[in-house]
């Protein structure tokens, strides 16, 4: 939010203007959600749509109070809006991120190193896990040594073309969850 907004949490987003990225976008139902969460709906504010860019140029500009966007860190258009502007983060107690997860399991309790926005401390937010994707040799880089440094970075769910593939990365000791997209290979 702006940093001069006077909101402090979900709740005094009430008659303000939001940018909640593109309108049948992922953002858009998990703010939904964030709504609901605190008795309110998309009535209660005046959501503007458009990209993750858009939305934090708008927040820059003044044009909008909040920009939410649900995306990996560092988000770009927030580091390029941090620069130039005062921003803070929203965010959800404890509680709240525990009601979330209990009431839409997709979600996590995801902590932000400080160090991601400059911050004085980490910061714990609600986000949903990302599926990375292996292509066969990893254009030349080789799966498994792709998906062993993709692991040794936190990523804790990939995914593959076929069982093949999914059974040689297993082979190569990749631990973390494989999702294999096709059937057996003919």
């Amino acid at each position: 939010v702006a940093g001069d907004a006077g909101v402090k949490t979900i709740a005094d987003l009430k008659g303000k203007r939001v940018a909640v990225g593109p309108a049948a976008g992922g953002t858009m139902s998990f703010f939904t959600r964030l709504l609901e969460l605190h008795g309110m709906t998309l009535a209660d504010v005046t959501p503007t749509f458009g990209s993750y860019n858009d939305g934090f140029s708008q927040l820059g500009d003044g044009n909008v109070d909040a920009a939410f966007a649900l995306a990996g860190f560092p988000t770009a258009a927030v580091k390029q809006t941090q620069a130039t502007n005062k921003m803070k983060a929203l965010i959800l107690d404890e509680d709240k991120i525990k009601e979330a997860i209990a009431k839409y399991p997709y979600y996590a309790r995801v902590v932000v190193p400080a160090s991601v926005y400059g911050l004085t401390e980490p910061m714990v937010v609600l986000g949903v896990n990302n599926m990375l994707i292996v292509k066969a040799d990893a254009y030349g880089h080789g799966a498994a040594q792709v998906a062993g440094a993709l692991e040794e970075a936190g990523a804790d769910l990939l995914a593959c073309a076929d069982i093949e593939e999914g059974a040689a990365l297993r082979a190569a000791g990749v631990r973390a969850e494989i999702l294999v997209f096709g059937a057996l290979s003919v």
